[in-house]
């Protein structure tokens, strides 16, 4: 196993480079960008694991070390965050964050404000990555986690339910209605449910008559509502259902019949 010391940075896997080695043979030359860019993510990744550890020691000596006063102990604490005010949400996850705040405000109460609107801050940072990362697959914690950052601060709660009024102001189109049901499905998208019910009966109407794969989206979606165990898509589903009815007591002669042959579907 070959390492490179990088002195008080640690040690580099020589994996790091399997692509510039592969290429310089390839090649007989190596690509600097892809170089320079694996060493960069390597330095951060250990500058991020250095503050961890001196985060995680403040903590250490604050409950065992006698001789370590809690003033000290809060003074290096919040400069520490202060110093990586930009990648705390890289060095620690927005529970452990919170913790240490609790810690800042505890043991040093005066302060409060200050420490309290310094979180605020930092706690938005974690509610963009979450609203970032919605659509991947689902993650168990993610709920629980920003239920706790917006339940810290009704101005967090606020600014999260900007973020989601953002999403639903992109549902704009027939393809990102369907996109957002297939989600519901696959049990991807936790907000789906919530982004749903927002959607106007004016435009599902409207895509009702415009497009077909909405029309054959929407009969997937009923089919698999039915046996969904949650009740979170009754909303869509009854403005789905009340679409359907209009259309087959207004519309035209065609739309009447085959509104009647989609519900027979059901």
């Amino acid at each position: 196993m070959i390492y490179i010391n990088f002195g008080t940075s640690g040690y580099f896997h020589i994996s790091d480079f399997t692509h510039n080695v592969i290429s310089y043979v390839k090649n007989s030359f190596v690509e600097i960008k892809f170089l320079k860019k694996g060493i960069e993510n390597r330095i951060e990744s250990e500058k991020y694991s250095i503050v961890k550890n001196e985060i995680d020691d403040c903590l250490t000596k604050a409950r065992y070390d006698f001789n370590y006063t809690f003033e000290e102990y809060t003074k290096k604490l919040y400069s520490l965050f202060e110093e990586n005010k930009s990648n705390i949400t890289q060095i620690l996850d927005s529970g452990n964050f919170i913790f240490y705040i609790e810690e800042l405000i505890k043991y040093d109460n005066i302060n409060k404000e200050k420490y309290t609107t310094f979180a605020i801050e930092v706690l938005k940072q974690y509610l963009q990555q979450y609203k970032k990362n919605q659509d991947e697959d689902y993650d168990p914690f993610k709920e629980k986690n920003i239920e706790d950052i917006t339940s810290f601060h009704s101005e967090l709660n606020n600014y999260y339910e900007s973020l989601e009024a953002v999403k639903i102001e992109e549902i704009n189109s027939s393809k990102k209605l369907i996109e957002l049901v297939n989600e519901a499905i696959k049990g991807v998208g936790d907000k789906s449910a919530s982004l749903l019910s927002h959607v106007k009966e004016e435009d599902i109407e409207k895509y009702f008559l415009k497009d077909i794969d909405f029309v054959k989206n929407s009969l997937m979606f009923l089919s698999w509502e039915k046996k969904s165990v949650s009740a979170d898509f009754v909303p869509y589903k009854e403005k789905l259902l009340k679409v359907i009815n209009k259309i087959r007591e207004e519309g035209n002669e065609y739309q009447k019949e085959k509104m009647n042959i989609f519900l027979d579907k059901q």
